[in-house]
């Protein structure tokens, strides 16, 4: 009876191990996504921005030279 505690407590200390290591990297592999994500959210608002002032800089050029024509004539 003892043999088969030994044994039945080794077995369970070791899946318990197992099944730490395991939560253990999904836990990590979950930290490095969500960083990940949260580095190319930041890069997709910063290029939407750009983009936003870009279009803005280019319709008030385009509306510039518009109204330097017509009021040239």
């Amino acid at each position: 009876m003892k043999a088969f505690r030994s044994k039945f407590e080794f077995r369970l200390r070791t899946l318990r191990e197992l099944f730490e290591g395991k939560i253990n990297a999904m836990r990590k592999f979950n930290r490095e996504q969500f960083e990940y994500s949260t580095n190319r959210l930041d890069k997709l608002e910063s290029d939407i921005e750009k983009e936003v002032q870009d279009r803005i800089e280019e319709t008030d050029e385009i509306m510039n030279e518009t109204q330097t024509t017509l009021t040239s004539k």
